[in-house]
């Protein structure tokens, strides 16, 4: 069984879903969010939860558009969760504009987690968010944090970076971010790859997906790599699949994702009782 979180637009509060495979879900509690902080004036956009080795679920969100912090929460159960707590994963820098999109991947080199997200600086900001880059940090006890250090930077803005390790390598998908949306030969997925999961990640394809798409996740099921996105230029979820990271099969019109979802993330695992 497979878990996805997501939220909506309409909201901005986390939901959940369930399904036997990586490409049918159905929405749970009753199509109620899970978490919803609009009531202390905060966003969850993102949500990107993990199961720890204890069993522990930990969320990780972006919690506003413009911040410096990444929201995080842990739960038992999915559906009680504590309160958030704000990281500040770039440190006491005032000049950071945003924290985006976080995601986990295990760094089995370092034995820690690598947390990794989108920010950009106002001082670097002439043109929107033109600064954004990939960041990241470790943690094992999800208590401290390393400092940040910069990821992944091509030479222009990136967003929505989603690292998995598959045959030896670690692939990054991501947004190319040029154009702020308002340039077709931008604003799509590409991929990257590294035998480090820190860098440097080179061979960066082609555009994958069609213009006005975002929020890649790169998930593993009986040896193939799946791709997710949401393709919000025609308001649908898409998905596609490889075996090679060169030749891919479109998996879109097998899906049955929930209605509006935005920005999702998948776990493999039972439903807590």
């Amino acid at each position: 069984m497979y878990i996805m979180s997501y939220f909506l637009d309409s909201d901005q509060a986390m939901r959940i879903a369930a399904g036997e495979n990586l490409l049918r879900f159905e929405d749970i509690n009753g199509g109620k969010p899970v978490l919803d902080l609009s009531p202390v004036g905060k966003i969850i956009r993102d949500p990107y939860v993990l199961r720890d080795e204890t069993g522990i679920y930990r969320l990780f969100f972006t919690d506003n558009w413009y911040s410096n912090t990444l929201g995080y929460s842990t739960s038992k159960d999915l559906y009680h969760w504590d309160e958030p707590q704000y990281l500040k994963v770039m440190g006491e820098n005032e000049d950071v504009c945003n924290c985006w999109a976080p995601e986990l991947c295990y760094d089995r080199e370092r034995e820690a987690w690598m947390l990794f997200w989108s920010t950009s600086f106002y001082s670097l900001n002439t043109d929107k968010r033109i600064s954004n880059r990939i960041w990241y940090c470790h943690t094992r006890d999800f208590k401290t944090y390393t400092p940040a250090k910069k990821l992944f930077d091509p030479g222009y803005q990136v967003i929505d970076a989603s690292i998995r390790c598959f045959d030896g390598w670690y692939y990054m998908a991501f947004k190319d971010e040029r154009g702020h949306n308002s340039d077709p030969r931008y604003a799509a997925i590409r991929t990257a790859r590294s035998r480090d999961i820190t860098g440097p990640y080179t061979d960066i394809s082609p555009l994958l997906t069609r213009y006005r798409t975002e929020g890649p996740l790169l998930i593993e099921e009986d040896g193939w790599m799946y791709l997710f996105y949401d393709s919000f230029g025609d308001s649908s979820y898409r998905g596609m699949r490889t075996r090679d990271f060169i030749k891919w099969e479109d998996v879109s019109s097998r899906m049955h994702f929930p209605k509006d979802c935005k920005h999702l993330c998948i776990l493999k695992g039972d439903l807590p009782h």
